[in-house]
């Protein structure tokens, strides 16, 4: 399934949404919970460079509705590391005012309460208000590690996520997804299949609506690479060529439990990189700092490398 397959399946995912609104939000959402600038290729006019002030969140309740929408209120969620939630806008509308979901046009009837959306305004917000020159509505997605499938062997109906929280926020409730034999399932751009949603993965599903009571189906899922990241404790080789390497994880903050070290098997397709740029093997050796890409959760804490990247640069 190409990229342009799953943008698709995202607005399919929101058109649903929509048909199935009546969304009052639940726990594990991925929100746009900004306001910034954002530099974007083309001005008006198709050309230069255009600045774009943006902010993103979920609609908390609308003024009018249907053509006679008038305002709705923005209810944003606090940007990763931020320990208060900021004030809700009051974004206002306009006969020129543009709604899409994807890349199918929309109507102001089609902004629902509880609904995600990315506002670009018409200048700064003042006192928390301002004017909208374009809405756009975001899939309502979940995000994180399964924790169970059921059933645990067969033929898949739903699973239990664990939503990642952002650093110095509240952990999210786990969301059940179901999915149905109309969901599609994609491993980095090749198309996978059910069997592939396994305990242990990272996953981002498109939902056909926010989850209500924590519970969601899902349009499309989308299964992560696992990654693993550490210092090299040791290596293995066979005829002089890199077989194996132990890795071990960075000391948990207090309170948590630090990972078991991980034997990474590496084969003739491992990719790797130093830094971001191709290397070879010879530069795993013990205690260097790395990044393993996986081809699946670890078994029995061992797993295999589909791509190793060195890291010597701090990472942004």
């Amino acid at each position: 399934m190409k990229r342009t397959v799953w943008t698709a399946i995202w607005s399919l995912g929101w058109l649903l949404g929509l048909a199935l609104s009546g969304c009052g939000g639940g726990g594990g959402m991925i929100d746009s919970g900004e306001t910034r600038a954002a530099q974007r290729p083309g001005g008006a006019s198709g050309g230069g460079t255009g600045i774009e002030l943006l902010v993103g969140g979920r609609i908390k309740s609308l003024t009018g509705s249907g053509s006679s929408l008038s305002a709705f209120v923005l209810e944003p969620k606090p940007a990763p590391g931020q320990s208060s939630k900021p004030a809700a806008a009051t974004i206002s509308v306009t006969k020129d005012t543009t709604y899409r979901a994807g890349d199918k046009a929309l109507t102001a009837a089609d902004l629902k309460v509880g609904l995600p959306v990315e506002v670009t305004l018409a200048a700064k917000l003042a006192n928390n208000k301002g004017t909208a020159k374009a809405v756009k509505v975001l899939p309502p997605m979940v995000a994180g590690k399964i924790q169970s499938r059921t059933p645990a062997s067969g033929s898949l109906t739903s699973f239990v996520v664990t939503p990642q929280a952002p650093a110095g926020q509240t952990q999210p409730a786990d969301v059940t997804v179901s999915v149905s034999s109309s969901t599609k399932y994609q491993a980095g751009d090749k198309e996978a299949k059910a069997d592939d949603v396994k305990v242990g993965l990272a996953v981002e599903a498109v939902l056909a609506a926010p989850p209500v009571d924590n519970k969601a189906t899902a349009v499309a899922v989308q299964v992560l690479p696992f990654k693993a990241v550490g210092k090299v404790k040791s290596v293995t080789t066979t005829n002089s060529a890199l077989a194996s390497f132990v890795l071990q994880a960075p000391t948990a903050p207090s309170g948590q439990t630090t990972p078991p070290d991980l034997t990474i098997r590496v084969t003739a397709n491992t990719k790797y990189a130093k830094d971001g740029q191709t290397a070879t093997s010879a530069e795993v050796k013990a205690g260097v700092t790395l990044e393993a890409i996986l081809a699946a959760a670890p078994t029995n804490n061992a797993g295999t490398a589909s791509g190793v990247n060195v890291v010597t640069k701090p990472t942004r």
